[in-house]
């Protein structure tokens, strides 16, 4: 047993660069390769957004939110104007004795 070659531990990126030594190895782009590979299906079966949906999302929800602001500012004008009105009709009412 004093032959036996030691056994040297290499890691995955050092035992692929014994065979070609061009080889870098990145998770980055092992990760691209993987989402480049399954995005389409991980999309269709996660039930995942795209960017450009999420954009339409806040695009439309940003314009939810104006509408309202815009509506409330309607309904509190129209309010003020529905009490200046009332109050002219009672004026009315009573310098005529009429009763409403």
């Amino acid at each position: 047993m004093e032959n036996e070659p030691e056994k040297i531990s290499l890691s995955v990126g050092q035992k692929l660069k014994t065979f070609s030594p061009d080889f870098t190895f990145s998770t980055g782009k092992m990760v691209e390769h993987y989402l480049a590979n399954h995005l389409p299906d991980m999309i269709q079966t996660y039930d995942l957004a795209l960017k450009s949906e999420l954009t339409d999302v806040e695009n439309t929800t940003l314009n939810l939110e104006f509408r309202v602001e815009t509506l409330e500012t309607w309904k509190g004008e129209t309010g003020t104007k529905i009490d200046d009105t009332r109050r002219r009709v009672e004026l009315l009412e009573k310098k005529h004795g009429v009763k409403g």
